[in-house]
């Protein structure tokens, strides 16, 4: 409720900045202050923002997925996509959530420049989700925080990955960052949701 009932006047401050922008010069020594409060509300805007998805995260709407059909629309952002499950599978989740974890993990990715393959599986009678990239990777101690909330080595909010893991537990399932391989760079997280959530 308290993320609804800022959203309007955040709106209303960004605007008005603005506009105050606008009207200042290059060398206007008020600019740089301006500046700066912009991408302060910018950041705000992202945090409620991230704080509503969370909200959301707890009531989970499930349905009948098709995996095929679902997975297929990620083509359209960039990332290679390797689905690898009998045509006419259906997973049963909710379909905005988890759309929404996959997008925060390839988000993570492009931040670093970083290209993603996706790639889905059926073991074990779980349909497995996997996102490589190719970027510089985490560090041991970013990989020890990865899913905890506030922590970011990004400078994004903190909360992308913690998004994840909350959508994940909602489902019965589970998120993790796997282990590096020596082989190669990046980063590897494994999504795991059983393929009948009773919700």
């Amino acid at each position: 409720m308290l993320g609804h009932e800022l959203k309007n006047p955040l709106a209303s401050a960004i605007t008005n900045v603005a506009v105050a922008l606008e009207f200042c010069d290059e060398d206007d020594p008020r600019r740089s202050f301006l500046e700066r409060s912009s991408t302060d509300l910018s950041r705000i805007t992202k945090l409620i923002a991230s704080c509503l998805e969370l909200a959301k995260a707890e009531r989970p709407r499930a349905t009948s997925v098709d995996i095929e059909a679902f997975f297929a629309a990620f083509s359209s952002l960039d990332v290679s996509v390797d689905v690898d499950v009998p045509r006419g599978t259906c997973v049963v989740f909710d379909r905005v959530l988890i759309e929404r974890a996959i997008e925060n993990l390839l988000e993570n990715a492009r931040r670093e420049g970083a290209t993603s393959v996706l790639s889905v599986r059926l073991c074990a009678g779980r349909l497995q989700i996997r996102v490589d990239d190719d970027g510089p990777g985490l560090s041991a101690e970013a990989r020890n925080s990865a899913f905890e909330p506030f922590h970011s080595h990004r400078g994004g909010t903190g909360l992308g990955l913690y998004f994840v893991r909350r959508v994940l537990e909602a489902h019965a399932g589970e998120a993790r960052l796997l282990d590096g391989e020596a082989s190669r760079i990046g980063a590897s997280f494994e999504l795991s949701l059983p393929l009948s959530c009773k919700l």
